[in-house]
Protein backbone atom coordinates (compact mmCIF):
# COMPACT_ATOMS: atom_id res chain seq x y z
CA UNK A 1 0.00 0.00 0.00
CA UNK A 2 1.23 3.48 -0.78
CA UNK A 3 0.62 6.90 0.69
CA UNK A 4 -0.86 9.75 -1.33
CA UNK A 5 -1.39 13.47 -1.06
CA UNK A 6 -3.70 13.59 1.95
CA UNK A 7 -1.57 11.03 3.79
CA UNK A 8 1.48 13.19 3.12
CA UNK A 9 -0.09 16.30 4.63
CA UNK A 10 -0.84 14.42 7.86
CA UNK A 11 2.25 12.23 8.16
CA UNK A 12 4.95 14.73 7.20
CA UNK A 13 3.77 17.27 9.77
CA UNK A 14 3.49 14.56 12.43
CA UNK A 15 7.11 13.51 12.00
CA UNK A 16 8.52 17.06 11.95
CA UNK A 17 10.34 17.88 15.17
CA UNK A 18 10.03 21.67 15.20
CA UNK A 19 12.15 22.04 18.33
CA UNK A 20 15.17 20.37 16.74
CA UNK A 21 14.34 21.45 13.21
CA UNK A 22 14.49 17.86 11.95
CA UNK A 23 12.25 15.74 9.75
CA UNK A 24 12.69 11.98 10.06
CA UNK A 25 10.14 10.12 7.95
CA UNK A 26 9.45 6.35 7.94
CA UNK A 27 10.28 4.41 4.80
CA UNK A 28 6.80 4.72 3.29
CA UNK A 29 5.93 3.88 -0.30
CA UNK A 30 4.95 7.27 -1.69
CA UNK A 31 2.77 8.28 -4.62
CA UNK A 32 3.30 11.59 -6.50
CA UNK A 33 0.84 13.52 -4.32
CA UNK A 34 2.89 12.68 -1.22
CA UNK A 35 6.14 13.51 -3.00
CA UNK A 36 5.17 17.04 -4.10
CA UNK A 37 3.70 17.77 -0.65
CA UNK A 38 7.01 16.65 0.86
CA UNK A 39 9.03 18.90 -1.46
CA UNK A 40 6.82 21.92 -0.78
CA UNK A 41 6.83 21.29 2.98
CA UNK A 42 10.62 21.05 3.18
CA UNK A 43 11.05 24.18 1.08
CA UNK A 44 8.46 26.15 3.07
CA UNK A 45 9.99 25.20 6.42
CA UNK A 46 13.54 25.81 5.15
CA UNK A 47 14.78 22.41 6.31
CA UNK A 48 18.33 21.49 5.38
CA UNK A 49 19.25 18.29 3.58
CA UNK A 50 21.22 17.07 6.62
CA UNK A 51 18.18 17.49 8.86
CA UNK A 52 15.89 15.33 6.69
CA UNK A 53 15.54 11.56 6.52
CA UNK A 54 13.34 10.81 3.53
CA UNK A 55 11.32 7.71 2.64
CA UNK A 56 13.21 5.70 0.03
CA UNK A 57 15.98 8.30 0.04
CA UNK A 58 17.73 6.69 -2.93
CA UNK A 59 14.55 6.84 -4.97
CA UNK A 60 13.86 10.44 -3.93
CA UNK A 61 17.35 11.30 -5.12
CA UNK A 62 16.79 9.43 -8.39
CA UNK A 63 13.60 11.36 -9.21
CA UNK A 64 15.40 14.64 -8.52
CA UNK A 65 13.74 15.74 -5.29
CA UNK A 66 17.07 16.69 -3.72
CA UNK A 67 18.00 18.83 -6.71
CA UNK A 68 14.56 20.47 -6.89
CA UNK A 69 14.51 21.33 -3.17
CA UNK A 70 18.15 21.91 -2.25
CA UNK A 71 19.63 22.75 -5.65
CA UNK A 72 22.29 20.03 -5.73
CA UNK A 73 22.03 16.79 -7.66
CA UNK A 74 23.90 14.09 -5.76
CA UNK A 75 22.61 11.21 -7.86
CA UNK A 76 25.57 9.68 -9.66
CA UNK A 77 23.85 6.90 -11.61
CA UNK A 78 22.22 7.24 -15.00
CA UNK A 79 18.48 7.86 -14.72
CA UNK A 80 17.40 5.16 -17.14
CA UNK A 81 13.70 5.34 -16.21
CA UNK A 82 13.18 9.10 -16.68
CA UNK A 83 10.49 9.51 -19.32
CA UNK A 84 9.62 5.82 -19.06
CA UNK A 85 8.23 5.53 -15.55
CA UNK A 86 8.54 9.04 -14.12
CA UNK A 87 9.44 12.66 -14.73
CA UNK A 88 11.84 14.55 -12.50
CA UNK A 89 10.50 16.52 -9.55
CA UNK A 90 10.47 20.09 -10.82
CA UNK A 91 10.55 23.37 -8.89
CA UNK A 92 8.25 26.15 -10.12
CA UNK A 93 10.03 29.21 -8.77
CA UNK A 94 9.93 31.75 -11.62
CA UNK A 95 8.23 32.34 -14.95
CA UNK A 96 10.99 30.71 -17.01
CA UNK A 97 11.01 27.67 -14.72
CA UNK A 98 7.25 27.33 -15.14
CA UNK A 99 7.54 27.28 -18.94
CA UNK A 100 10.39 24.78 -18.81
CA UNK A 101 8.53 22.58 -16.33
CA UNK A 102 5.42 22.52 -18.50
CA UNK A 103 7.41 21.44 -21.54
CA UNK A 104 9.35 18.83 -19.56
CA UNK A 105 6.39 17.32 -17.68
CA UNK A 106 4.20 17.19 -20.78
CA UNK A 107 6.96 15.56 -22.80
CA UNK A 108 7.24 12.95 -20.07
CA UNK A 109 3.47 12.43 -19.97
CA UNK A 110 3.51 11.58 -23.67
CA UNK A 111 6.45 9.22 -23.21
CA UNK A 112 4.88 7.62 -20.14
CA UNK A 113 1.67 6.88 -22.03
CA UNK A 114 2.12 6.46 -25.78
CA UNK A 115 5.85 6.61 -26.61
CA UNK A 116 5.44 5.32 -30.17
CA UNK A 117 2.83 7.86 -31.23
CA UNK A 118 3.32 11.09 -33.15
CA UNK A 119 -0.35 12.04 -32.84
CA UNK A 120 -1.84 11.69 -29.37
CA UNK A 121 -5.39 10.91 -28.24
CA UNK A 122 -7.61 13.73 -27.07
CA UNK A 123 -7.27 12.64 -23.43
CA UNK A 124 -3.51 13.21 -23.47
CA UNK A 125 -3.87 16.56 -25.25
CA UNK A 126 -6.44 17.66 -22.69
CA UNK A 127 -4.23 16.57 -19.81
CA UNK A 128 -1.16 18.42 -21.10
CA UNK A 129 -3.18 21.60 -21.52
CA UNK A 130 -4.42 21.36 -17.94
CA UNK A 131 -0.86 20.74 -16.69
CA UNK A 132 0.29 23.97 -18.35
CA UNK A 133 -2.59 25.92 -16.88
CA UNK A 134 -2.01 24.56 -13.38
CA UNK A 135 1.73 25.23 -13.57
CA UNK A 136 1.14 28.85 -14.55
CA UNK A 137 -1.31 29.42 -11.76
CA UNK A 138 0.81 27.90 -9.00
CA UNK A 139 3.21 30.77 -9.61
CA UNK A 140 0.80 33.58 -10.38
CA UNK A 141 -1.76 32.79 -7.67
CA UNK A 142 0.26 31.03 -4.98
CA UNK A 143 3.12 33.56 -4.77
CA UNK A 144 5.39 30.72 -3.62
CA UNK A 145 7.64 28.04 -5.09
CA UNK A 146 5.64 25.01 -6.20
CA UNK A 147 6.74 21.50 -7.13
CA UNK A 148 5.35 19.10 -9.74
CA UNK A 149 5.92 15.46 -10.59
CA UNK A 150 4.44 12.74 -12.83
CA UNK A 151 4.73 8.97 -12.52
CA UNK A 152 3.43 5.79 -14.14
CA UNK A 153 2.90 2.50 -12.35
CA UNK A 154 1.02 -0.78 -12.79
CA UNK A 155 -2.61 -0.98 -11.71
CA UNK A 156 -2.77 -3.66 -8.98
CA UNK A 157 -4.13 -7.07 -9.96
CA UNK A 158 -3.91 -6.42 -13.72
CA UNK A 159 -0.72 -8.48 -14.27
CA UNK A 160 1.05 -5.48 -15.78
CA UNK A 161 -1.58 -4.94 -18.49
CA UNK A 162 -2.96 -1.65 -17.15
CA UNK A 163 -1.12 1.39 -15.82
CA UNK A 164 -1.90 4.51 -13.87
CA UNK A 165 -0.55 7.93 -14.77
CA UNK A 166 -0.52 10.40 -11.89
CA UNK A 167 0.37 14.08 -12.04
CA UNK A 168 0.72 16.14 -8.87
CA UNK A 169 1.77 19.60 -7.80
CA UNK A 170 1.86 21.50 -4.51
CA UNK A 171 2.83 24.84 -3.03
CA UNK A 172 2.67 26.47 0.40
CA UNK A 173 1.50 29.81 -0.91
CA UNK A 174 -1.67 31.78 -0.35
CA UNK A 175 -4.22 29.01 -0.77
CA UNK A 176 -7.65 29.53 -2.32
CA UNK A 177 -9.33 31.26 0.61
CA UNK A 178 -6.71 33.98 1.04
CA UNK A 179 -6.46 34.48 -2.71
CA UNK A 180 -10.21 34.94 -3.13
CA UNK A 181 -10.44 37.31 -0.17
CA UNK A 182 -7.48 39.29 -1.52
CA UNK A 183 -9.31 39.54 -4.85
CA UNK A 184 -12.48 40.76 -3.13
CA UNK A 185 -14.67 37.76 -4.02
CA UNK A 186 -17.78 37.90 -1.82
CA UNK A 187 -19.66 35.11 -0.06
CA UNK A 188 -16.69 32.82 0.65
CA UNK A 189 -16.99 31.72 4.29
CA UNK A 190 -14.32 29.03 4.46
CA UNK A 191 -11.96 26.70 2.60
CA UNK A 192 -14.71 24.44 1.26
CA UNK A 193 -16.56 27.45 -0.15
CA UNK A 194 -13.30 28.56 -1.77
CA UNK A 195 -12.79 25.18 -3.45
CA UNK A 196 -16.41 25.02 -4.62
CA UNK A 197 -16.11 28.51 -6.11
CA UNK A 198 -12.81 27.78 -7.86
CA UNK A 199 -13.97 24.59 -9.58
CA UNK A 200 -16.97 26.27 -11.21
CA UNK A 201 -16.82 27.12 -14.90
CA UNK A 202 -15.86 30.73 -15.58
CA UNK A 203 -14.76 31.56 -12.04
CA UNK A 204 -11.35 33.16 -11.62
CA UNK A 205 -9.84 35.54 -9.11
CA UNK A 206 -8.23 37.33 -12.06
CA UNK A 207 -10.23 40.03 -13.83
CA UNK A 208 -9.42 38.46 -17.18
CA UNK A 209 -11.79 35.57 -16.48
CA UNK A 210 -14.23 37.22 -18.89
CA UNK A 211 -11.97 36.03 -21.68
CA UNK A 212 -12.26 32.45 -22.93
CA UNK A 213 -9.56 30.43 -21.12
CA UNK A 214 -8.69 28.21 -24.07
CA UNK A 215 -8.67 31.12 -26.56
CA UNK A 216 -6.01 32.95 -24.58
CA UNK A 217 -3.89 29.88 -23.84
CA UNK A 218 -0.49 29.56 -25.42
CA UNK A 219 0.32 26.23 -27.09
CA UNK A 220 1.09 23.83 -24.27
CA UNK A 221 4.73 23.45 -25.36
CA UNK A 222 5.28 27.17 -25.96
CA UNK A 223 8.60 28.30 -24.57
CA UNK A 224 8.22 32.06 -24.86
CA UNK A 225 6.51 32.81 -28.15
CA UNK A 226 3.72 35.37 -28.54
CA UNK A 227 0.83 33.40 -30.04
CA UNK A 228 -2.67 34.30 -28.81
CA UNK A 229 -6.16 33.52 -29.96
CA UNK A 230 -8.19 36.18 -31.70
CA UNK A 231 -10.07 38.63 -29.56
CA UNK A 232 -7.78 38.55 -26.54
CA UNK A 233 -7.40 42.05 -25.08
CA UNK A 234 -3.97 43.69 -25.09
CA UNK A 235 -4.07 43.91 -21.29
CA UNK A 236 -4.30 40.13 -21.13
CA UNK A 237 -1.48 39.67 -23.64
CA UNK A 238 0.85 41.77 -21.51
CA UNK A 239 0.32 39.78 -18.31
CA UNK A 240 3.01 37.34 -17.18
CA UNK A 241 0.36 34.68 -16.62
CA UNK A 242 -1.18 33.60 -19.89
CA UNK A 243 -3.70 31.19 -18.32
CA UNK A 244 -5.97 33.44 -16.32
CA UNK A 245 -8.32 30.80 -14.87
CA UNK A 246 -7.17 28.55 -12.07
CA UNK A 247 -7.46 25.60 -14.46
CA UNK A 248 -9.55 23.71 -11.94
CA UNK A 249 -12.76 23.58 -13.95
CA UNK A 250 -10.86 22.01 -16.82
CA UNK A 251 -9.18 19.57 -14.44
CA UNK A 252 -12.52 18.57 -12.90
CA UNK A 253 -13.96 18.06 -16.38
CA UNK A 254 -10.99 15.86 -17.27
CA UNK A 255 -11.50 13.73 -14.16
CA UNK A 256 -15.19 13.28 -14.96
CA UNK A 257 -14.65 12.54 -18.64
CA UNK A 258 -11.87 9.99 -18.19
CA UNK A 259 -12.92 8.41 -14.87
CA UNK A 260 -9.95 9.87 -13.05
CA UNK A 261 -9.19 10.21 -9.34
CA UNK A 262 -8.45 13.58 -7.77
CA UNK A 263 -7.33 14.92 -4.41
CA UNK A 264 -7.25 18.70 -3.95
CA UNK A 265 -6.25 20.13 -0.57
CA UNK A 266 -6.17 23.69 0.70
CA UNK A 267 -6.52 24.98 4.24
CA UNK A 268 -8.37 22.42 6.36
CA UNK A 269 -10.33 20.76 3.54
CA UNK A 270 -9.57 18.11 0.92
CA UNK A 271 -11.79 17.55 -2.10
CA UNK A 272 -11.73 13.97 -3.36
CA UNK A 273 -13.24 13.09 -6.72
CA UNK A 274 -13.62 9.72 -8.42
CA UNK A 275 -15.16 10.24 -11.84
CA UNK A 276 -18.28 12.33 -11.22
CA UNK A 277 -18.49 11.58 -7.48
CA UNK A 278 -17.28 14.36 -5.17
CA UNK A 279 -16.54 14.18 -1.46
CA UNK A 280 -15.13 16.75 0.98
CA UNK A 281 -13.15 15.69 4.05
CA UNK A 282 -11.62 17.71 6.88
CA UNK A 283 -7.85 17.69 7.20
CA UNK A 284 -6.29 17.00 10.61
CA UNK A 285 -3.46 19.35 9.67
CA UNK A 286 -4.04 22.48 7.60
CA UNK A 287 -2.20 22.87 4.30
CA UNK A 288 -1.15 26.52 3.83
CA UNK A 289 -1.23 26.57 0.03
CA UNK A 290 -2.72 24.25 -2.59
CA UNK A 291 -1.88 20.60 -3.27
CA UNK A 292 -3.36 18.65 -6.19
CA UNK A 293 -2.95 15.11 -7.46
CA UNK A 294 -4.86 13.53 -10.35
CA UNK A 295 -4.63 9.91 -11.42
CA UNK A 296 -5.88 8.28 -14.62
CA UNK A 297 -5.76 4.79 -16.08
CA UNK A 298 -3.82 5.17 -19.30
CA UNK A 299 -6.27 3.07 -21.30
CA UNK A 300 -9.08 5.46 -20.28
CA UNK A 301 -7.14 8.38 -21.78
CA UNK A 302 -7.06 6.49 -25.10
CA UNK A 303 -10.86 6.29 -25.37
CA UNK A 304 -12.59 8.58 -27.84
CA UNK A 305 -15.35 9.85 -25.58
CA UNK A 306 -17.35 11.20 -28.53
CA UNK A 307 -17.67 7.77 -30.09
CA UNK A 308 -17.20 5.79 -26.88
CA UNK A 309 -14.78 3.48 -28.68
CA UNK A 310 -11.06 3.02 -28.10
CA UNK A 311 -8.57 3.62 -30.89
CA UNK A 312 -7.48 0.09 -31.82
CA UNK A 313 -3.91 1.13 -32.56
CA UNK A 314 -3.64 2.93 -29.22
CA UNK A 315 -4.97 -0.07 -27.34
CA UNK A 316 -2.40 -2.30 -29.08
CA UNK A 317 0.32 0.07 -27.86
CA UNK A 318 -1.07 -0.04 -24.32
CA UNK A 319 -1.01 -3.84 -24.31
CA UNK A 320 2.56 -3.74 -25.57
CA UNK A 321 3.72 -1.45 -22.73
CA UNK A 322 5.93 -3.21 -20.23
CA UNK A 323 5.64 -3.12 -16.46
CA UNK A 324 7.72 -1.00 -14.16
Amino acid sequence: MGFGLQDGIHRIAAFHNHGEGKLHLPNDHCYPGYIVVLAAYINHNKLSEDDCTLPGDGYMNAIGLHKAVWGQDRYEQKRVHVGKNYSLVTALNNVLAVDAATSSINSCIRQLTFPERQVYPQGINDLTRVVGELHDNVWSHGRDTGFSFAQKWTVPRTHGKEHYLEFALADCGMGFLRELRRAGIKGIAGHRDAIEWCIQEGNSSKHADRVDDWAQQLPYDNMGGNVFGAGVPVAVKEKENNHQGLGLYHLMKLVKTYNGQLQLATGNVCLEAVGEELNYTDLQKEWPGVAISCRFKIHELAVDKDNDDADTQLMDIIRALGGE
